[in-house]
């Protein structure tokens, strides 16, 4: 199971479908009780109290961090229905979705105490109503990144009175989980520190300059997540006292400092930081024996990690990217020896490596991907005999070392297209040599590149496939098959190939001559969008009866383009490639195409593939939903690998996740095509 789940896991990047979220009402006892405004949550499933573990070894489940990410950036006023999950009634239709419970979902709250009170403890209710009553005045004066103006007024007192009446039903109903969302208030009600049976607390783009001390009483509290405090510069001294937390994210929320007691933290197996103005981490954060993954990303602040981080035997995942003041790293990371994941990318300053970095034997996955500072790498490197990723693109390396011959067969090296060349020479010297060789021969013979002739004839598909034959002689026997199928779709179905889709095509065979990467994806994307069947002797043959291939040059040059955007490191490149695309009138985009395109492969709707990779990895905004969601993701994989949770419910949680990035994109590009121009 857990191999399959590591193909799962290398595939996070990839673009998932987009799903539908679906609201479950809360109208049994002890169920979720939450406040969020964009009703993105689902509940979450509990078991029967006579089957769950003491409290402080029940695994528990917590929301995507991706969720109301990009809400808040949305340009267009939205109506705001300030309702938890227990108001949530019938949709009034269906794109709503279906707010009816799961079976899958049962209340985890005994029948006795569900009736056994009807209001929250007379102090907590006091405290709300106090809070309250000081908050209203000041609601509409309260950034929290969200747009409360429905078109005709603003909704900050509506946001806030659903939030206080959502904390006062978690007392009420004992909840487990509460969720604040969009909250127009500088601080949250002390009473938060009484509902002593929360084990997860998830405050999301709130206008919070403190937390209550409070807070620190939350003595079941596993999960604490605090996203997109963009007023939050301290957290409560009491905040270390929660000993049984299993996870705490402070993802875009620009701390000064962390506590410097962290390390009395003993049951953290995750941290992830990000945004913080902090240059260095406590001293403290070596003491935590039982942290598995440590993140520290996005910042303009962090410097340095602690000269004794090799104390941290438990680590396996260390993710170090987009800190812009990181210059070097502590020699004694090399002595993490349970590392399997060392992710360095995007820190532009960071120009050197420990030189023994090959004593982290365990290390699977290595990503130095947009370190530009970095020209050379250590020998050690090449020691590395269990590593399965190398990515080395927008490095400063002008050539490569030799010794990457030494790395495993299996270990995925990525370079920019300019070492292509030299990678192939040190892993593959025979075929580099024959390709060398072919490249030759086509230059002999080839008056002029295909990508070079003039004239939109058709009759230069043979010339096209003459050339991808000289440089892949099995690339151009998949073309040949392919561009067979695309006169065989337009004499039966009379989808002419017109003088527009030449240019396209022209494009794609040059891109694929030119570079080593695409010409592997090309490759794939070909034999894919091929239909085959087998004749009566068993041999592969284009099918028949049918149509011969999916998709057109269209098609085609959709797959170039969003290849070249996901290859490129530079965000003004890769949005220039995409406008250039959307001014072709020949591609035919008008924007719900753009927002709707029909997948060839599987006949689903779906966005344009170079825009939504355009945003998931150069839109701030975009690419902040993305990793939101697979860091997320990483978790869950880590609590399965522990045990914690199961692994079908840790990939259920990692889809889950991928499925709220999605409708975050979506929403982007509508921002974005209406910014471009395109209505």
């Amino acid at each position: 199971m857990m191999r399959r789940w590591q193909s799962h896991r290398s595939s996070l990047h990839s673009f998932s479908s987009l799903h539908s979220l679906a609201l479950q009402p809360a109208d049994q006892a002890g169920c979720i009780s939450m406040f969020n405004i964009n009703r993105l949550l689902r509940s979450r499933p509990q078991t029967d109290n006579a089957d769950q573990a003491p409290a402080q070894d029940r695994p528990s489940r917590q929301p995507s961090p991706a969720q109301g990410l990009l809400s808040p950036l949305l340009a267009r006023p939205r109506r705001r229905e300030s309702r938890s999950a227990a108001d949530t009634s019938t949709p009034r239709n269906a794109a709503q979705g279906r707010f009816s419970r799961s079976p899958l979902h049962p209340s985890s709250q005994p029948e006795a105490l569900a009736g056994a009170s009807s209001a929250p403890p007379r102090s907590i209710e006091h405290d709300i109503d106090d809070w309250l009553a000081q908050s209203l005045p000041m609601a509409e004066r309260i950034p929290t990144g969200y747009n409360l103006h429905d078109g005709s007024r603003d909704t900050s007192r509506d946001v806030l009175q659903s939030a206080a009446e959502a904390i006062r039903r978690a007392a009420t109903r004992r909840s487990t989980e509460l969720l604040v969302d969009g909250l127009p208030a500088t601080r949250l009600p002390d009473a938060i520190g009484r509902l002593d049976a929360l084990q997860k607390l998830m405050l999301l783009y709130t206008g919070v300059q403190s937390l209550p001390d409070s807070l620190g009483q939350l003595s079941q509290l596993r999960h604490l997540q605090i996203s997109g405090a963009q007023e939050l510069k301290t957290l409560p001294p009491s905040l270390t006292r929660l000993s049984n937390l299993r996870t705490l994210q402070l993802m875009m929320v620009p701390l000064d400092e962390l506590p410097a007691d962290l390390g009395r933290m003993q049951g953290l197996r995750s941290l992830a930081l990000g945004g913080g103005h902090y240059a260095r981490l406590p001293a403290s954060i070596v003491e935590l024996s039982r942290l598995t993954g440590l993140r520290v990303w996005h910042s303009s602040h962090f410097r340095e990690l602690p000269e004794n981080i090799g104390l941290m035997q438990g680590l396996r995942s260390l993710e170090l990217a987009s800190n812009s003041k990181l210059e070097q790293l502590p020699g004694s990371l090399t002595q993490l020896h349970r590392l399997k994941k060392l992710d360095l990318s995007s820190n532009r300053r960071l120009a050197h490596l420990p030189e023994d970095i090959g004593q982290l034997r365990g290390l699977t996955e290595l990503s130095l991907k947009s370190c530009a500072a970095l020209r050379q790498l250590p020998g050690s490197v090449g020691d590395l005999a269990q590593l399965q990723l190398l990515d080395l693109r927008g490095t400063g390396l002008q050539t490569l070392p030799p010794w990457l011959a030494r790395l495993p067969d299996r270990c995925d090296i990525k370079v920019s297209d300019h070492l292509a060349d030299q990678l192939q020479q040190i892993r593959d010297p025979e075929r580099a040599q024959r390709a060398a060789q072919r490249l030759a021969d086509r230059r002999r013979h080839a008056s002029v590149p295909a990508a070079q002739q003039a004239g939109a004839s058709w009759n230069r598909v043979p010339e096209f496939t003459r050339v991808l034959r000289s440089v892949d002689a099995d690339l151009g026997e998949r073309f040949e098959k392919w561009t067979q199928g695309l006169t065989q779709n337009a004499r039966i179905f009379g989808a002419s190939i017109t003088s527009a889709d030449m240019p396209l095509l022209d494009q794609v065979v040059a891109e694929a001559i030119r570079s080593p990467e695409f010409r592997s994806t090309f490759g794939q994307f070909l034999n894919e969008h091929t239909v085959k069947t087998l004749n009566m002797d068993g041999m592969t043959q284009v099918g028949d009866g049918g149509p011969r291939v999916r998709g057109d040059v269209k098609t085609a040059f959709a797959e170039m383009l969003k290849h070249n955007i996901m290859h490129t490191q530079d965000q003004e490149t890769a949005l220039g490639l995409l406008q250039q695309a959307l001014q072709n009138s020949g591609l035919g985009l008008a924007r719900e195409r753009l927002l709707r395109s029909t997948n060839q492969l599987t006949g689903r709707a779906e966005m344009w593939p170079p825009l939504k990779a355009y945003i998931s990895m150069h839109d701030v905004e975009g690419k902040a939903a993305q990793d939101a969601a697979i860091t997320w993701a990483m978790a869950q994989l880590d609590e399965a690998h522990e045990g914690v949770i199961g692994e079908a419910e840790a990939k259920q949680e990692s889809e889950q996740a991928q499925a709220n990035a999605n409708r975050f994109i979506e929403r982007r590009a509508r921002v974005l095509l209406r910014e471009w121009g395109i209505h």
